[in-house]
């Protein structure tokens, strides 16, 4: 979400969360099971060429590398499946439409950006930030194969085109690696915070994969976002537990949220958002503020049931007096799979 709350963005597949988990060569998870180029996904198949034909998704990635073909995919039970960040306007009745692209061009839909935000700069203008694994570093022991920290600028209610890959190099690419270089480990889910000027003095994320806390640098004095320099790596102390899950960050200056195993929670911040973040006397106790059913609830394995929540942000609604929780949700469906979703909470 923007932060008045403007504008939404989404990662989108055609296919049900279920074809994430094992076994993820499964057949059916070669049937389209979303939109693709209509109404509601417009320019899919142009931005993930290759990938769909018909109601068929065709498992391959070959345009990043001419080794994975469809044969080799399925004789190594892999599978990638295509994706696309989409950006959305809220609408005067409050809801989300005029569905816009975000992505790069020439890839298959195999590398593309996730956990998006985006920053509004000047009218439609925006930066974009997100987490980028990229292809050019895949199995080459000298560069970081890790998922990194980028950002871009454009504008906002039209296709984005981040970069156009031409099968050996990109002709262009509008990304930028934030400070240069790549952070320590895995990253993810990028978020800025904005220190009252309409700039990003803050930038938080996860590691989805290693530690599995939340992370922050602050831009150094002088610099720029997103070029930096930035200062040392600093962990945010309440959600620093070993052992413990957490990831998706989004904080405003007095609050954070993040997902905590597969629960929304958040902490309340008291200090100086410039220099205070780790300091642990400035953190509040955890709440949970959303909650999924657990493994062991009799009612997890019905339809409607919902077994995870992620992606907390905080915006301000259409009447901008209250503020507006955002959220993503995962519900079982009637047919066994399991169903992606956007969900909505009013501040009381």
């Amino acid at each position: 979400m923007t932060a008045d709350g403007a504008w939404l963005l989404i990662s989108y597949a055609p296919i049900s969360p279920s074809c994430t988990l094992p076994p993820k060569e499964q057949a059916a998870c070669l049937e389209v099971a979303g939109d693709v180029d209509g109404a509601f996904r417009p320019g899919f198949t142009e931005f993930v060429t290759g990938r769909v034909q018909g109601s068929t998704i065709v498992n391959t990635c070959e345009a990043l590398n001419a080794t994975l073909d469809e044969a080799y995919m399925t004789a190594n039970g892999l599978f990638m499946p295509p994706s696309l960040v989409y950006g959305f306007r809220r609408q005067a009745d409050g809801t989300y439409a005029e569905p816009f692209p975000i992505g790069l061009k020439g890839t298959n839909g195999c590398s593309t950006p996730w956990g998006p935000e985006a920053h509004v700069t000047a009218g439609p203008s925006a930066r974009f930030l997100g987490a980028w694994g990229d292809h050019r570093d895949w199995g080459q022991p000298a560069n970081d194969d890790n998922p990194n920290l980028w950002a871009a600028e454009s504008s906002l209610g039209e296709p984005v085109e981040l970069g156009v890959w031409n099968g050996t190099a990109f002709d262009t690419l509008a990304m930028e690696l934030i400070s240069g270089q790549a952070f320590p480990g895995p990253t993810g889910n990028p978020h800025g915070f904005e220190n009252g000027t309409g700039e990003i003095s803050v930038l938080f994320w996860d590691s989805e994969h290693g530690a599995e806390d939340v992370f922050y640098r602050y831009l150094s004095p002088g610099a720029s976002f997103p070029a930096g320099p930035f200062e040392a790596v600093g962990t945010v102390p309440v959600f620093a537990d070993v052992g413990v899950h957490e990831r998706m960050p989004f904080f405003d200056g007095t609050e954070m949220l993040v997902m905590r195993e597969l629960d929304v929670v958040s902490s309340a911040f008291s200090g100086d958002p410039n220099a205070d973040i780790g300091d642990p006397q400035h953190w509040g106790p955890i709440v949970t503020e959303l909650k999924a059913s657990q493994a062991d609830d009799p009612q997890a394995t019905e339809a409607g049931t919902v077994i995870a929540l992620g992606e907390p942000s905080v915006a301000r609604g259409a009447d901008d007096e209250k503020r507006v929780l955002f959220f993503s949700y995962l519900v079982r469906g009637s047919n066994g799979r399991l169903d992606m979703n956007i969900g909505v909470v009013p501040e009381r």
